[in-house]
Order: structure tokens, then sequence, then C-alpha cells
């Protein structure tokens, strides 16, 4: 395991019932009163973006632009429009409402307008700190990837990461969270899950991100399958929200392991959603973790099952439990919602594993692994997930 931590966290999270009543608030502490709003297409349909516009009515927080369609996957030249609606209207913050799309079009939009550039390319890899910073407020209304707190974001396949882009505020209210259709919302909490459990066997023993990681897992444990099957209360609505936004900071702070290289490696080869191929390398890369891995893994087991079960459980196999318990998850919201647990179930065959072994060598969850992970291990990996 690692002997060398950093921990970056300066999101501030405001969670709970009528946490959206808090954005005018919030943007008046960041001087801003003129914010663009960008919302995802599907956060608008479902009325998320007019919960969002109600909270602050009335307040000193008037919205300069309103863009209530953005794509999943943001590109430059709406980037560039954007940038230059900003600047007419004279906006002087950034509200996002939405999934993994909507948050990286505004933090790139952030970064465009702290940068005073219109291209990704001069930006991608980033670390310093910008002259002028512009306020960001996140409201998700889907889990999975944690992208409404994390320092980085993919355009148009360029990475950047960087500390100025990481938002000021994220809002997570039961009014708007998990809005997405069952399979959508089940394949994101695995994706929020894996975050954890990568991050948790990544970080030194001594690091806050285990803390993250297991309030992770407990509130996916806890609240997904419910959401999933529409069983939910608003808390269960909360508690998902919740293990997204702590889950990007986690795996923010340590982001390796084989499930998400993979996972990515999949998603760029096949245009698959890279949440369902998050579901599919899972339990294999587990599967395929080092002794000590699985160790490690066992101190996860307290927050996958009750107090009860654990007390019953020897030592020996608290890391086999783990795992069983995990795989339980896997399988009943793989009933519940549809979402695919095998590769076979997908357009990837067996032909394609050499290229996306090879493509899941050069993601960054793989380069910062602290165990080495060649094309071979990928290679058994996608066999046993076949």
């Amino acid at each position: 395991m690692r002997k060398y931590f950093e921990f970056f966290c300066p999101t501030k999270i405001n969670c709970g019932k009528d946490a959206l009543k808090t954005i005018g608030a919030e943007l008046e502490y960041l001087g801003a009163t003129r914010p663009l709003i960008l919302a995802s297409t599907n956060a608008t349909r479902m009325g998320a973006l007019d919960k969002v516009m109600a909270a602050f009515k009335g307040s000193a927080i008037k919205a300069g632009v309103i863009c209530n369609n953005a794509p999943n996957r943001p590109d430059v030249n709406l980037l560039r429009e954007m940038k230059k609606q900003f600047e007419e209207a004279k906006c002087d913050g950034i509200i996002a409402v939405g999934g993994e799309g909507a948050m990286d079009a505004a933090k790139a939009l952030k970064l465009f307008l702290s940068e005073n550039c219109d291209d990704i390319l001069p930006l991608a890899g980033t670390s310093k700190k910008p002259e002028h910073d512009i306020p960001l407020v996140t409201v998700p209304t889907e889990c999975g990837s944690g992208h409404e707190t994390c320092g980085f974001l993919e355009v148009e396949d360029k990475f950047v990461a960087t500390p100025s882009i990481v938002p000021n505020v994220v809002v997570i209210d039961g009014k708007v969270s998990a809005i997405a259709p069952a399979r959508v919302t089940a394949a994101g909490g695995v994706y929020a899950l894996a975050n954890a459990i990568e991050a948790y066997i990544g970080a030194d023993e001594m690091a806050p991100v285990e803390i993250f990681a297991q309030k992770t897992v407990k509130l996916i444990f806890d609240h997904l399958l419910k959401v999933v099957k529409d069983e939910e209360s608003e808390e269960d609505c909360l508690g998902i929200g919740l293990a997204s936004a702590l889950g990007g900071i986690a795996y923010g702070n340590v982001p390796y392991g084989a499930a998400h290289a993979l996972a990515e490696a999949m998603s760029d080869v096949a245009n698959e959603p890279v949440e369902e191929m998050t579901g599919i390398t899972l339990l294999s890369a587990i599967n395929n973790m080092t002794d000590e891995q699985k160790e490690k893994l066992a101190g996860l087991l307290p927050y996958t099952c009750s107090r009860e079960k654990l007390a019953e459980i020897p030592a020996s196999e608290k890391a086999a439990r783990t795992i069983e318990n995990i795989e339980t998850l896997l399988s009943a919201l793989r009933e519940a919602s549809g979402m695919p647990l095998k590769i076979r179930e997908t357009k990837i065959q067996r032909e394609l594993f050499g290229v996306v072994s090879g493509a899941a060598q050069d993601k960054r969850a793989a380069i910062s692994s602290v165990v080495p992970i060649g094309q071979e291990a990928f290679l058994k990996i996608l066999n046993d997930a076949y």
C-alpha cells in the first residue's frame, strides 16, 4: 500500500431537505449574482432546472444565461459559444444541473473563462492557478462518476486535471436527485461503488480517502437498490446523491484501478456507456486483486452488511464475504434494472480484447496504479468478465 498521501477536498457539500434554497446564499458569498445556468436535456425535461430556478426566486440572484440542452459529451464549439454568451451577458458564476456531461461542460467553461482560452488542447494537464476564478455550484441529478466534486474532466478525448476546476459547492437535494431511468441509476451507482472500492484499495491506510470510501459503500448498500426498484424515499435519493459526491472525492484523490481502466477502454472502443462497463469489470477486477489487496478489502465488510451478520463472520472469511456481498448487490441490481454484468451482453467480442487491453494500459487509472497492471492481467480480467 502507499506510504505517502495528499488529500484535496475544497468542495463544500450542502446535502439534505431544501438544500436547493442554499444556492442563492452560496453564490452571493462567492461574489456572484448573475450566473450562467447550464442544465442537461434530461434535467430540463424532468423538471430539475425549474426547481433550481424556483429555489432562488426573489433573491438577488438573477440568471444571466440559461443553457438547457447540454449534451452528454461537451464539445469545444459548444464551450466557445457558452463562453461568448457568458461574457456578453456579463455573467459572474456558473450553476451546473444534471449528470456527468453537464458537470464536465461547466468545469470546462470555468477553465476557458479563468484562462481566457477557447481551446482545450493548450489546457490539457494544466495545474497552474488561474488569474481569475469563476464560482461554480453543481447540482447533480444522477449518481455515478462524482464529477460534481472532482478536479478532472474529459472533452473530445482530451484529459484535464487541475485543482482550479474543482466546484466550489455541490448541492444535493432529494427533489432533484436520482431522476434518471432505473438502468442508468443502477449503473451510475455501481460506478460510484467502483470509485470507492478502488480508491480504498489504492489509498494509504492513514489517508482520509478511506473514510470517504467507507461511507460511499455504506450509502450505496443502504439506498441504491431501493431507488432502482422505484421504492425510494427522499432519504434514499439523498443517500445515493451523497454517495456519488463522496466517491468522487475519494477517487479524485486516488484515481487508480483495473476496473476503471478497462471500463474506460471498453467504452472508447465499443462506444458503450462507461458506467455499465464498470459494472461489468468491477467484480472480475476484484477477483483478480493480489492477496494483500483482498485482505484490505475486508475492511469494507462492515459497510456491506448488518451488525448482526458481521458478528457471525470469522476474521478469516471477511474478505471473501465482502466480495460475496458485492456480487449479491450487483445481481440484484441487474434483476431490477436489466444492466449487463457480462461482456457477452455487449457489442464487445473476444476479438477486441487485445485492442481493449492495450488501450487500458494508457488510461490514468492504470498508469497511477500502486500495483502495476500489464496487458496480460487486463486480458485475464476481460476473459473472466466475458
